[in-house]
C-alpha cells in the first residue's frame, strides 16, 4: 500500500509541476497577445490549479473500496487535510490575482519595450445564455469558495465542536456543485483544443460523479447496514462493543476499519478488533462526542448503522526478520485480529503495548485477546503511570532492534516513532485512531 500521506507535500508539488508545465506550453506569446488575452489565460490557469485540488479533495473522502486499498482509508483522510490547504491557496490566488498580475504584466511589457497599443485585440464569442449567466455564476462560485474556506479554517484549527465538524463537512459537496456552475457557464474561456481544456473537462466530469457518489452516501443509499448490539462491557472509560454482524470477505492480512453511527450522530471510524462466527468486536475509548455518547448510553442503544469494511493497512510479507508492533491505548485494536490469525514463523515478532497501567480498562479488555497470541510473539507491556511517559531512548531501543515497525496509537507518539524509524533506518508503517486529527 502506498503511503502517499507521508509525502503529501511532495505529491502536491508534483501535481503543481505537471500542471505548471502544461500551462506553460499553452501560454500565449507576450509579444503578440494583448493584456486582456494574457490575463484571461492566467485566470484560466489559476482556476485549473484550484479546481484540480478541489476535485482531488472530493475523491479522497469517498468511502470507496478501491481508494481504501490504494491509500488506506485513514491515509486518504490525512492526504485530504493537507490538500485542503493547497486548495485554499489556489482558490484565493484565482480570486485575487488580477490587480497584482496586471501590474506585473504592465511592468513586463514596459521592460521588454512592447507597446500594448500595437497588440492584437482579444475577442471571443459569447452566446446569449453565457452572457446572461456568466456574472451570476462567478458570484455564486466566489461566495461558495469563501464559505468553504471559512469552514476549512475553523476545521483545521479545531474551533468547532466535533458534532458541528461533521455536519458542516456535508456542505462541501454542495459548494463544489455550485462551483461547477461557474465552470459550465464560462466554457468560452476553456480552449477545448488545448491540454488545459481537456484537463478541466476531465475534472468536471469525474468531479460531478464523485459529488453524486458522496451525496448518495450521505443519504444512506449505499451499502450501510443496520445491526444489533449483541453485547457490551465497560470499564474505566473504555467500551468493548460487540455487534451482531460479520463480513465474510475479510482477509487475514489486512486491518480494517468500519464507520459506525446511530440516528443522532454522523459516522465515526473504529478499528475492527476481532470477529467470530457471527459478530464483530470493537474497543472504543470514551473521548469525543460520539464515543462519549456511546459509552454513557450503550445500555439504551439497540441498533447501530455500520459502513465498511475499509482497509486501514495491509501486512506485507518481505525479507524482514524482526517485526515490531507498537500500540498505545486502543491502538491495540488494529493488531488483535491479525496477530491472532497470523501463523507466519519466518520472522521474529514482538508487540510493545503502551498503557497507563494493567488496571486500566483498555488493558483489561485487551488482555483476553493478547492471551490468544502470546505463545507466538514476544509481549512487552509498558505502564506509563508507573514508569512515566515512555522515553525516546526506550522507544529507540525497541525500534533499533527491528527490521520493520507497525504503529497504531496517538498522533503525538506517532511523530516520535516515525522520527526514530527514520533515524534507525527501519521501515515504518503507521496508523492512528484519533480521527479528528486526521481531518
Amino acid at each position: 500500500m502506498f503511503k502517499l500521506a507521508d509525502h503529501a507535500n511532495k505529491l502536491a508539488f508534483l501535481i503543481i509541476a505537471v500542471l505548471g508545465f502544461i500551462c506553460f506550453i499553452n501560454f500565449p506569446d507576450l509579444e503578440t497577445s494583448s493584456v486582456k488575452r494574457v490575463i484571461k489565460e492566467v485566470r484560466l490557469d489559476t482556476g485549473l490549479f484550484a479546481f484540480t485540488f478541489l476535485t482531488l479533495l472530493l475523491f479522497l473522502v469517498i468511502k470507496n473500496s478501491y481508494i481504501s486499498k490504494l491509500f488506506g482509508q485513514l491515509d486518504s483522510f490525512r492526504l485530504h487535510k493537507i490538500f485542503a490547504i493547497y486548495t485554499i491557496f489556489f482558490v484565493l490566488l484565482h480570486i485575487f490575482y488580477k490587480p497584482l498580475f496586471t501590474e506585473f504584466l504592465m511592468h513586463l511589457y514596459a521592460s521588454n519595450n512592447i507597446d500594448i497599443n500595437t497588440l492584437a485585440k482579444y475577442e471571443y464569442d459569447q452566446t446569449v445564455l453565457v452572457q446572461f449567466l456568466k456574472e451570476p455564476s462567478v458570484l455564486i462560485a466566489k461566495y461558495s469558495c469563501y464559505l468553504a474556506i471559512f469552514l476549512i479554517f475553523i476545521t483545521i484549527f479545531q474551533k468547532i465542536s466535533y458534532r458541528f465538524f461533521f455536519r458542516s463537512h456535508k456542505l462541501f459537496v454542495y459548494l463544489y456543485l455550485l462551483v461547477t456552475l461557474h465552470m459550465i457557464f464560462t466554457l468560452h474561456v476553456i480552449r477545448m483544443d488545448s491540454y488545459v481544456g481537456y484537463i478541466l473537462a476531465f475534472l468536471l466530469f469525474f468531479g460531478l460523479i464523485a459529488s453524486i457518489t458522496i451525496i448518495r452516501k450521505q443519504h444512506n443509499k449505499d451499502k450501510a447496514k443496520n445491526v444489533l448490539v449483541k453485547s457490551y462491557e465497560t470499564h474505566e472509560n473504555v467500551l468493548k462493543l460487540t455487534l451482531d454482524f460479520k463480513d465474510d470477505n475479510l482477509k487475514e492480512d489486512i486491518s480494517y476499519i468500519y464507520y459506525i453511527k446511530d440516528d443522532k450522530h454522523n459516522y465515526t471510524p473504529f478499528s475492527l478488533a476481532m470477529t467470530d462466527e457471527n459478530s464483530s468486536t470493537f474497543i472504543i475509548k470514551k473521548e469525543h462526542y460520539f464515543t462519549k455518547y456511546l459509552y454513557e448510553n450503550i445500555e439504551n442503544i439497540k441498533t447501530l448503522t455500520v459502513q465498511g469494511p475499509f482497509v486501514e493497512y495491509k501486512y506485507k510479507k518481505d525479507n524482514s526478520n524482526k517485526i515490531l508492533y507498537i500500540a498505545s491505548g486502543t491502538g491495540i485494536a488494529s493488531f488483535i485480529r491479525y496477530l491472532i490469525t497470523n501463523n507466519d514463523t519466518s520472522a521474529k515478532q514482538s508487540l510493545l503495548f503502551i498503557v497507563k497501567d494493567k488496571e486500566s480498562g483498555i488493558y483489561k479488555f485487551a488482555e483476553k485477546f493478547i492471551s490468544l497470541f502470546s505463545n507466538k510473539i514476544n509481549i512487552y507491556v509498558y505502564e506509563s503511570n508507573k514508569q512515566g511517559r515512555i522515553s525516546l531512548d526506550t522507544l529507540k531501543s525497541y525500534i533499533n532492534s527491528s527490521d520493520k515497525v507497525y504503529f497504531s496509537g496517538s498522533p503525538k507518539l506517532k511523530k516520535n516513532v516515525k522520527r526514530l524509524c527514520s533515524e534507525c533506518k527501519v521501515k515504518g508503517i503507521y496508523s492512528y485512531t484519533e480521527f479528528r486529527s486526521i481531518i
